[in-house]
C-alpha cells in the first residue's frame, strides 16, 4: 500500500491550474461538479497531504466550492502560478495533493513540513507512489499514438522506464505497448481508443500519466472543467471493438451476519483461493469495479501466507452495494491483472 493512499471510495480526481493571483489568496476554488457529487462525505475541516509528509489543515466549504486557509500552503511550497495541483480523495478527512511544475512534470518536493508539525519531511522516491506528468491537448486534437514526456520527467524517471509498458485506464482496463528510450517516447496509445472508442477524444483536454513501481503507467483523463473523465465499464467489459478480455481468476465471499455489523472492518477470504494469494503482496491494494462505481480494498496476507483478509474498505463497498446476508460477492479479474476486479453480487440461490 502506497503511503499517500487510503481505502474505501475512489473519488473522481480533479486538478487546478494555479494562477499567480491564486497563490496570493487564502481561498482556492474547487470544481463545482466534484463538490456536488461528494458533498455528503466531505468534512468541514480536512487535511492537504503532500508526498513528503507535509500536512496542512484547511476548511472546506462544499456549498461555495472553496478551500479556505491555503495561503500558508502556497507560501511553504513557494508556488508562484503556472503549477498544477492534482487532488485525490479516497474518503475520510484528507486530500492527497501532487504538485506538477510549469514544465508538466511532478516537482522535486521541498524538504519542508508545516511549522506546526512535530516531525521532519520524508524522502520522496519513484518507488513510493510513482511519478507523474501532464499533457494539455487543444480542443481540435484527435486520436494519437505517441506521447513525449517532459524532459524533466525523463531526467527523473527515464532510467527506470522499461521497454514494455503496461498501461492502466481508469476502469481497470489494461493494454501493453512500449517506451522507446532512443526517442524518449511512449507509443502504442492508439490501443486506448480501440478499447474506449474514438468519441472519448472529443471530451479530453488533459491526460495525466503516472509511472509506478509496478512497471505500469496509469492514464487519467480530464475534461475542460478540470474534472476526471471516468471511463465506463469494468476490467472485464466489452471493448469498443467488440472483444472481451480473457477471465483470469476470481475469489468470492458469502456475506454473513457479522459482515453487516458497524464494527466489521476485517473480512476473511476463503482459503480456496490460495493460488491468488500468491500473486499479491503482503499488503495489497485492489480496485473493485461495478458498472458505475469503484472501491479500493486493502488486502493483507496472513503470517502463514495461506490465508488473506480484507483489512479496510469493506464497509464502504458493502453499504454502496446494499449487501445483505446470503449475498455471494464474486470478484473476477482478467488474466495477469490481480489488482483490478469486477464484482458481481449474486443472490443465495444463484449459481456462479
Amino acid at each position: 500500500m502506497r503511503s499517500m493512499e487510503s481505502t474505501g471510495i475512489v473519488a473522481d480526481k480533479f486538478y487546478i491550474l494555479l494562477t499567480s493571483r491564486d497563490t496570493k489568496c487564502n481561498k482556492l476554488k474547487l470544481p463545482t461538479k466534484f463538490c456536488l457529487k461528494y458533498n455528503d462525505v466531505l468534512l468541514d475541516s480536512m487535511e492537504l497531504k503532500l508526498r513528503n509528509g507535509y500536512i496542512l489543515r484547511v476548511e472546506v466549504d462544499a456549498v461555495k466550492c472553496e478551500l479556505k486557509g491555503v495561503l500558508w500552503f502556497f507560501n511553504d511550497m513557494e508556488l508562484e502560478g503556472g503549477e498544477v495541483l492534482l487532488f485525490e480523495y479516497f474518503g475520510r478527512f484528507k486530500f492527497n495533493v501532487y504538485i506538477l511544475g510549469r514544465n508538466g512534470s511532478e516537482i522535486n518536493y521541498l524538504d519542508k513540513v508545516h511549522c506546526l508539525q512535530q516531525c521532519s519531511s520524508g524522502i520522496v522516491t519513484l518507488g513510493d507512489g510513482g511519478w507523474r506528468f501532464i499533457i494539455f491537448r487543444p480542443p481540435s486534437s484527435g486520436i494519437f499514438d505517441n506521447v513525449d514526456p517532459p524532459a524533466a520527467y525523463i531526467n527523473r524517471c527515464g532510467f527506470a522506464l522499461p521497454k514494455r509498458i503496461v498501461y492502466v485506464l481508469r476502469n481497470g482496463k489494461k493494454f501493453v505497448s512500449a517506451y522507446k528510450s532512443q526517442t524518449c517516447r511512449f507509443s502504442g496509445l492508439n490501443s486506448m481508443f480501440e478499447i474506449l472508442g474514438t468519441d472519448i477524444v472529443h471530451e479530453v483536454r488533459v491526460f495525466l500519466f503516472t509511472f509506478s513501481d509496478t512497471k505500469e503507467v496509469f492514464i487519467i483523463a480530464f475534461d475542460s472543467q478540470c474534472n476526471e473523465i471516468v471511463f465506463p465499464g469494468t476490467p472485464l467489459c466489452m471493448d469498443s471493438s467488440g472483444s472481451y478480455p480473457l477471465l483470469g481468476t476470481y475469489f468470492q465471499i458469502i456475506v454473513e451476519s457479522k459482515h453487516r455489523l458497524d464494527d466489521c472492518f476485517v473480512v476473511g477470504i476463503p482459503n480456496d483461493f490460495k493460488e491468488l494469494f500468491d500473486e499479491w503482496d503482503n499488503f495489497q491494494c485492489i480496485n473493485v469495479y461495478s458498472e458505475s462505481m469503484c472501491w479500493r480494498l486493502l488486502i493483507r496476507k496472513r503470517d502463514d501466507y495461506h490465508s488473506a483478509t480484507i483489512e479496510d474498505g469493506w464497509q464502504k463497498m458493502r453499504d454502496d452495494l446494499g449487501l445483505i446476508v446470503g449475498n455471494i460477492c464474486v470478484f473476477e479479474c482478467p488474466i495477469q491483472s490481480y489488482d483490478h476486479f469486477k464484482i458481481r453480487v449474486l443472490d443465495p440461490e444463484e449459481v456462479i
